[in-house]
């Protein structure tokens, strides 16, 4: 049976225009037209927290073996860096840093990163300064507080430490290493200048270093104060030799030479003088 075709019917002519159109005022045609043109507000991003704070962990590098018993740097650009743990092991006993190396506080945290027992077990620790020539690497003006007060710290064992050229280490640093090395006979700590209150606190605590033999400091150039507390340490502690230096740049041949000269002191009384 064919499909029943049903007659079209126009919905706009039944029911008029006006029947899809809203009629609506001047007045509510301009709000509509501005709200319909305003511009729209851009979505929220969302804004990530941020992250917390981590502390900074020392990284601990284990040495290569047992490391040599005298394990000695040259140069701080060629010998220190992916090598120094392969000669400082468990068997190290003596840290030397020669003429060409700049000594900083990254150098000392190298060490104390690696095993406890490396650093409970040293005895020596000598940097060496004496190249002042055009092209030196020499020196250890970095070298803070900081650093030395973590070396006394972890290293009790320590019996000589040379530390010149140490132009901003204070007396809190070498007070920490008196009060935390008993076995220390040799200290140097020169570049710096110390006050006359390093030596009434080293006068107040006579059970600090008994085997101290040589204290060998920068030259006050008439500080008064400093002698004046500098000689009764001395008669306190008439076996200790008190070294006062002074260094001086000579030319030699187009270039520079290192001078060295101290004035020696014991039981508060003036021993001699070395050129």
């Amino acid at each position: 049976m064919p499909p029943i075709r049903t007659a079209k019917q126009n919905s706009t002519a039944t029911k008029g225009v006006d029947a899809y159109f809203k009629k609506v005022s001047k007045a509510e045609a301009q709000a509509e037209a501005v709200a319909y043109n305003a511009p729209q507000p851009a979505p929220a991003i969302p804004i990530p927290a941020p992250k917390p704070k981590v502390a900074k962990v020392m990284r601990l590098l284990p040495p290569a073996g047992r490391g040599v018993k005298d394990a000695s740097f040259r140069d701080s650009r060629y010998d220190w860096d992916g090598k120094f743990n392969k000669l400082v092991g468990i068997a190290t006993k003596k840290l030397e840093f020669r003429s060409s190396f700049k000594l900083t506080d990254q150098h000392i945290e190298d060490i104390l990163a690696m095993r406890p027992k490396i650093c409970r077990d040293l005895t020596e620790f000598k940097f060496v300064y004496g190249d002042v020539s055009y092209d030196a690497n020499n020196g250890a003006k970095g070298l803070t507080d900081t650093a030395v007060i973590n070396l006394a710290k972890h290293c009790p064992k320590l019996r000589k430490i040379y530390l010149p050229d140490t132009t901003s280490l204070s007396g809190e640093a070498l007070l920490r290493l008196l009060a935390s090395c008993p076995a220390l006979t040799y200290v140097e700590m020169t570049g710096s200048r110390m006050t006359a209150t390093l030596f009434e606190i080293f006068q107040q605590h006579p059970e600090w270093v008994p085997k101290l033999k040589t204290l060998r400091l920068t030259d006050p150039h008439q500080d008064t104060k400093f002698m004046k507390a500098m000689r009764e340490l001395g008669r306190d502690r008439p076996n200790l030799k008190v070294e006062l230096v002074s260094t001086s740049q000579e030319k030699n041949w187009g270039d520079w030479d290192l001078k060295v000269y101290h004035t020696t002191y014991m039981n508060g009384r003036k021993v001699g003088t070395s050129y």
